[in-house]
């Protein structure tokens, strides 16, 4: 079984904090305990990881090539 996403780890993937991530998910409905140890339900992590790449821009590695 797969580790289960935080808040953290959202944090440190789009290297924001962890603050910034909760706020956001906050805005957007997702209830938020404990910041950085707020566990991200499994049936939620494809949208929400999804929503921060478009809100973040995550850019692939391929596209950084010339």
């Amino acid at each position: 079984m797969a580790k289960a996403l935080t808040v953290k780890d959202l944090a440190a993937k789009y290297g924001v904090s962890a603050n910034l991530i909760a706020a956001e998910l906050v805005r957007q409905g997702v209830k938020v305990d404990k910041a950085e140890k707020t566990k991200i339900p499994d049936d939620m992590t494809d949208l929400i990881e999804s929503f921060f790449d478009d809100l973040y821009g995550q850019q692939d590695e391929e596209a950084l090539l010339p």
